[in-house]
């Protein structure tokens, strides 16, 4: 009987201690979170780095750099009428110092006129005066035969900068009379940037 009793005690003295211990664990871990919490509260500094890859990300958007056209003439804005038949007339009939202005200066026009006389007369030579030595000089004006070509107008001048490289785009209107008397009106654009040497040269004409 008395060692009964004693087994008694020694399992309620062992369930006191447990339980104590388990009250001891629970109360640590509350602490413990409140301390995180609290730490996380007065230094947010997950916060901060996520806010600062936000922050990171519109800054180099912004700093991303943008197209800066200045425009001459709008194509979009003006009115050309084509040429027919009994108006054809072979040659370059653009009246270049009416839109002569700003970077469309005597340079410019000097190299674009003497290009396009070049396809009035099919002198191949001549046409790769101007050219850069990217562009071939291969040119679909040579390709057809007994053809005329007249220039008769210009429908847009735009100076382009992207990235710190500078192109002006000259859109020039024309026509061109088959064999047979046929006209036909299309339009294209020529391209000037600058070579090694910085001279405006013709990169592409299309």
């Amino acid at each position: 009987m008395r060692d009964l009793l004693k087994f008694f005690k020694r399992s309620i003295w062992f369930a006191w201690i447990a339980g104590a211990l388990l009250v001891s664990a629970c109360a640590n871990d509350e602490n413990t979170e409140a301390l995180s919490n609290a730490e996380e509260a007065a230094n947010p500094t997950s916060q901060a780095a996520s806010a600062n890859k936000t922050f990171t990300g519109q800054a180099k958007e912004a700093d991303h750099p943008t197209e800066s056209t200045e425009t001459l003439i709008d194509a979009a804005t003006r009115t050309i009428n084509d040429v027919t038949e009994a108006g054809f007339e072979a040659g370059v009939l653009i009246d270049f110092d009416s839109f002569k202005k700003s970077f469309f200066n005597d340079d410019i026009i000097t190299k674009l006129k003497s290009n396009l006389e070049a396809v009035v007369a099919q002198d191949q030579e001549k046409f790769a005066e101007h050219l850069h030595e990217s562009y071939s000089r291969h040119s679909v004006f040579f390709d057809k035969q007994n053809v005329q070509y007249m220039f008769y107008d210009l429908d847009t001048i735009k100076k382009v900068t992207m990235d710190g490289r500078v192109q002006i785009q000259v859109g020039v209107r024309f026509a061109l009379q088959d064999s047979e008397g046929n006209v036909e009106n299309s339009g294209l654009t020529y391209f000037f940037v600058k070579n090694k040497e910085d001279q405006w040269k013709i990169a592409n004409i299309d």
